[in-house]
């Protein structure tokens, strides 16, 4: 598995030097970034596919791959066209429309009976997977390339391929498979003289080869790797291998080979004038820095730093001065940086610059000097049209008037900084280490402090709702926008085109066989008319799409929801906010907002912590709710209390917390102003997977808990799914690529419901998963990216397993755990637990929960999913031997309280 701080390089993409006429044919524009992808056999290969002539589409000559209607049929330029528009907005950045596209080739090709293009459009899937951090799903893509590419057909695709597969299992933490990959990829390389690839290949094998341990071998792949790419004067390939060494080092906890790595591939970096690949870099030296093992940080990385003597070389500085403590040295070290920028004239490094050096001086407490600064900076972002750095520039103002004491003006600044930084929109790489979030976290300090100062409770909402779950909120726009919007009547279109097509095209291939010469030649007529129907049907769907999809992701941040639009008038959403001294709530209804002040947070911590254990006291209960709960104030008539946690308040039992009201956990209120879209839908199937095997271990202790590697059986969840459910993978069946099908697939269910072990592992969000059943396509443990990569129509997903409520919470975005993936990936409500669960009383309560929320036909509509699960809780309670909280307190409902 690759370290959680390390940021993904992704595939092995080696340039072309061939550049294309920026305004020619649409081939030539967009081979060199086909070459990127797949390499120049896997072209030809879709060029020979697609190979006689058809009709051209005016509009997709105005967009650039008129030149591409080649194929056979118009499924076959149609299949062309949307593979060169993914290709095209892979490298663009956009994944998820790149996504779209690949995904509309793919029905195209696979009916035409294409394997060679099919195999190269499943390498530029498990590319993008690859890139968007997706590794479960890349590795599925990249198998299915291989197996489309016939053995000794296309050895550089072949190799290719294997490389990117073996990235995927490097991220997985499957090392020796890796290294396997790699090794048979360097051996086909060798084998046709492509040496830089091979010396490339060779380099990332020797990054595998350290982190199993495997120091002396390692070491030498490495250096003949990289003497090899010197010769060649490759840099990039140099610069990339360099980080993956470095990230290897780190691993190992060997932070001085880590640094020297890291400033290795800086160094290859400026040589090949490659900006990502150099900020890349950087990352990697500071993550070394301040690597295990690493006392002095500062003292470590400054001779390196200094040597080069680049703006960058001192602002990394001032960072490790700042984190050591030494806010008078990070001042020295910002303040050369800035000097080192003018001088070379990098505008922006200079700006950026400035705006940390003002954060400094704010801090040493010479408002006047910081405000110069940033007067500065604001000069430079407005000649040079930074408009990227204008809303750090104005945290810094706003930090400055709230020093020299103008609150108004620091609060109209503080709001205005955090429209435009939460514009940015987080990315799948922010998921398990929001950096975005953590950037906004001191902003958000700054603009609740004045809110709260001023009595703003409104503000402070606004404030609240900007920063927290920003990836969370994002990534369920992006699953549900293209889903909602499509209206009935176009989706019932697409079918019937779709049907229409597979009809001619039966009714050509059945005259064809009965050598019918003029039936085969009215067939074929009628294909080519049903395929341009189907054609107009997708092209009209994909442009609504991408309307959607620009509304999704627009350059301004949307506006936070209003309590009135998204609250019924029992509801209460109640949000707490853990400042650095006190902590704080906000009690919104339909008609008010208040302000609650909760005490310190000392006190608070503490009521915290002696409820995150299973077997919490009654008097450490007692002590919870007054701090927590009677200070807020509910009526009696809130039955329904919509909880927004912070910080410790994550690990909350809120069942015990709030015996007598209906619970649920929303991060924010733009979550549920999302999932308010689905309250009245209503799936109707049950899908249920349930006690994965084969275990191979006997065992009394039946808890559904993490263990080594052998797992014992859960003889009551295959009970449990088999009175929940209509349909259930049990034992062997229970495979992750079969529940991955069928959950992605067909109509809205009205709940998955997994009875399975959990795996958590605190503080490694990345490894948190459910162990299903292993397959040749996947490894069995469903982890947090694979679940956020799914797309899913759900009522409910029970997480009848240990630790499915629990993650990693970040400052500034919010709790990180599989709950919150199923709910990214299409589930309108999600079960966790908070601890290790036992087997005989989850099944008791996931029988009693469903008896009352989804009971059989005939018996009633069902109650609201909190209201079911208090029940439940309380049934189970009522047993003696389920008494303890333990027992029935760990569960928590994420989402919809209703329906």
């Amino acid at each position: 598995m690759a370290d959680g701080g390390e940021r993904s390089v992704g595939g092995w993409t080696p340039r072309n030097p061939a550049q294309g006429a920026r305004r020619g044919a649409a081939l030539l524009a967009l081979l060199p970034r086909m070459l990127t992808l797949l390499g120049p056999p896997a072209i030809c290969a879709i060029l020979v596919a697609l190979a006689a002539p058809a009709q051209a589409d005016p509009a997709r000559e105005r967009a650039g791959v008129g030149a591409l209607q080649a194929g056979r049929d118009v499924s076959d330029a149609t299949a062309a066209a949307h593979y060169l528009d993914g290709v095209a907005l892979t490298e663009a950045g956009k994944p998820a429309e790149a996504e779209r596209c690949f995904r509309a080739a793919r029905p195209l090709l696979r009916a035409g009976d294409r394997p060679r293009p099919m195999a190269a459009l499943d390498h530029a899937l498990g590319v993008l997977s690859l890139r968007t951090g997706h590794p479960g799903e890349a590795r599925r893509h990249l198998r299915e390339a291989l197996r489309g590419r016939r053995v000794g057909e296309d050895l550089p695709g072949e190799a290719t391929t294997l490389t990117n597969l073996a990235l995927a299992c490097e991220q997985q933490g499957e090392l020796a498979l890796a290294q396997a990959h790699l090794e048979r990829a360097r051996d086909l390389l060798a084998g046709l003289h492509r040496d830089v690839e091979a010396a490339y290949v060779d380099g990332l094998a020797a990054a595998v080869r350290l982190r199993r341990g495997d120091t002396r071998a390692g070491r030498a792949a490495l250096k003949r790797s990289l003497e090899r790419l010197a010769k060649a004067k490759a840099a990039r390939n140099a610069s990339l291998v360099w980080l993956r060494a470095s990230a290897a080092w780190r691993t190992r906890g060997r932070t001085a080979r880590a640094l020297e790595a890291a400033e290795c591939a800086g160094d290859a970096a400026a040589a090949c004038d490659d900006e990502p690949l150099a900020h890349a870099a950087r990352e990697a030296f500071l993550h070394a820095s301040v690597g295990a093992g690493c006392r002095d940080p500062e003292g470590l990385a400054a001779p390196a730093l200094k040597r080069h003597a680049t703006p960058t070389a001192w602002a990394n500085l001032a960072v490790l001065s700042t984190r050591a403590g030494d806010l008078p040295q990070a001042r020295r070290w910002l303040q050369r940086a800035v000097v080192e920028a003018g001088r070379r004239g990098q505008v922006e490094t200079e700006a950026q610059a400035l705006v940390s050096l003002a954060a400094v001086q704010l801090q040493l407490g010479d408002a006047q000097a910081a405000g110069t600064s940033l007067r500065s900076a604001e000069a430079l972002i407005d000649q040079s049209s930074l408009e990227a750095l204008r809303g750090h520039l104005l945290w810094g103002l706003a930090a400055e008037a709230a020093r020299r004491g103008a609150r108004s003006e620091a609060r109209t600044l503080a709001a205005h900084a955090l429209r435009l930084i939460a514009a940015q929109r987080a990315g799948l790489d922010d998921l398990l280490g929001p950096r975005t979030g953590a950037a906004l976290h001191p902003l958000r300090t700054l603009a609740l402090r004045l809110a709260f100062e001023a009595g703003d409770a409104r503000g402070a909402l606004e404030t609240i709702d900007r920063t927290r779950a920003r990836v969370l909120v994002e990534s369920m726009r992006a699953h549900r926008g293209p889903r909602l919007e499509l209206s009935a009547p176009l989706a019932a279109r697409i079918q019937s085109a779709e049907a229409a097509v597979g009809r001619a095209r039966e009714a050509r291939r059945s005259a064809r066989a009965r050598g019918h010469l003029p039936r085969a030649r009215k067939a074929s007529r009628a294909l080519r008319a049903a395929q341009t129907r189907h054609e107009r049907v997708l092209s009209r769907a994909q442009r609504v799409r991408r309307l959607a999809a620009s509304d999704l992701v627009g350059d301004e941040a949307p506006a936070s929801p209003r309590p009135e639009d998204l609250l019924r008038p029992h509801e209460v959403m109640v949000l707490q906010v853990w400042m650095p001294r006190r902590v704080h709530a906000l009690v919104v209804t339909t008609k008010s907002v208040r302000l609650v002040d909760l005490g310190t947070r000392e006190r608070a911590a503490s009521a915290c912590a002696a409820l995150a254990t299973p077997d919490f006291e009654a008097k450490a209960l007692q002590e919870a709710r007054n701090v927590l709960v009677k200070p807020l104030g509910l009526r009696p008539d809130a039955r329904v209390v919509l909880m927004s946690p912070e910080g410790p308040g994550w690990r909350l039992p809120l069942g015990a917390l709030f015996p007598d009201r209906d619970v649920a956990v929303l991060a924010s209120p733009s979550v549920l102003a999302v999932l308010n879209e689905e309250r009245a839908h209503r799936g109707r199937s049950v899908l249920a997977l349930a006690d994965p095997g084969p275990t191979g271990v006997d065992s009394a202790d039946t808890a559904r808990a993490p263990r080594g590697p052998s797992l014992p059986p859960l003889p009551s969840a295959r009970k449990e799914a088999r009175h929940l459910a209509d349909h259930v993978l049990a034992g062997g069946d229970a495979r992750e690529s079969d529940f991955i099908r069928l959950a992605s697939s067909g109509p809205r269910r009205r709940a998955l419901h997994l009875a399975c072990h959990g795996l958590h592992e605190p503080d490694r969000p990345e490894l948190d998963a459910l162990v299903l059943a292993p397959s040749a396509e996947a490894d069995g443990h469903l982890g947090l990216l694979e679940v956020s990569g799914m797309r899913m129509q759900t009522d409910l997903v029970g997480l009848s397993a240990c630790d499915t409520a629990r993650g990693t919470v970040h400052a500034g975005e919010g709790l990180v755990c599989l709950a919150h993936g199923f709910l990214a990936a299409g589930g309108t409500r999600v079960l966790g637990s908070l601890w290790k669960v036992d087997d005989e009383a989850t099944r008791a309560l996931m029988i009693r929960f469903h008896e009352l929320w989804n009971p059989p036909t005939g018996k009633g509509r069902g109650l609201p999913a909190a209201q079911a699960l208090r029940q439940a809780q309380g049934y189970v309670r009522s047993q003696p031997k389920w008494a303890a909280p333990r027992y029935w307190a760990a569960w928590v409902l994420f989402g919809v309280p209703s329906g």
